[in-house]
């Protein structure tokens, strides 16, 4: 007996060989869309003056760095020196050690020996091998005090700008004008920042959730 087969496909059999796949990046970038929204304004709203603690230290840094860069380029390089001197005072270990540190800040050490009515050459000069150890804590000490004195200002300049009903910046008559508008000039460019960085990542997430979906739909 001979068998003969049909070419033609039994009725009621789909071929899902030719099935046409859904692609899944209408719905990848409808989540790269959504994503993006919900990220940018979870960033927008991100609080970033102040945490349960209170001011944030790093708005505090941020406040101070740009009313150093508006004062001026002299402030700037004494606020720098500062910071060095502060960052490696810790390796004087003779007064050819300190001498070399203030030729490299002198704008810092002139500030400071000024303080006691001293030019750092007579500062130095009262400087010895036995007492090395006490200046050099000295100077560290003075340093730090200045640096934290100077912040705890910012900080409660910020603070009388805080107003804790509405959760947010109002301007203060104890606050000078100047430094008001580096508080907000400061939130807004860390706002924008966050607006920024919350959207990508929110984005990038949205959109590879959606193409999963997608292609487990599809």
């Amino acid at each position: 007996m001979t068998y003969s087969y049909s070419v033609v496909n039994p009725a009621g059999y789909h071929d899902v060989s030719k099935v046409k796949q859904k692609s899944p990046l209408p719905a990848a970038a409808c989540g790269l869309v959504a994503g993006g929204a919900i990220g940018a304004f979870a960033g927008y709203k991100k609080n970033s003056v102040i945490d349960k603690h209170g001011i944030k230290d790093s708005f505090v840094k941020k406040v101070e760095e740009k009313l150093i860069g508006e004062t001026g380029e002299n402030a700037k390089n004494i606020y720098n020196q500062r910071q060095n001197i502060i960052k490696t005072i810790d390796k004087v270990k003779s007064p050819e050690d300190l001498r070399a540190l203030f030729n490299a800040n002198k704008d810092a050490a002139k500030d400071m020996c000024g303080r006691f009515k001293q030019t750092p050459e007579e500062y130095l000069k009262t400087v010895t091998t036995d007492n090395i150890k006490q200046t050099r804590e000295y100077v560290k000490n003075w340093f730090v005090a200045e640096h934290n004195n100077r912040f705890q200002a910012v900080k409660n300049q910020i603070q009388f700008c805080w107003d804790k009903e509405t959760k947010k910046l109002i301007k203060s008559n104890s606050v000078k004008e100047n430094v008001y508008d580096a508080i907000i000039k400061t939130q807004k460019s860390l706002r924008k920042t966050s607006v920024i960085k919350f959207g990508v990542i929110a984005a990038a997430v949205g959109a590879a959730l959606g193409f999963i979906t997608g292609k487990i739909t599809g």
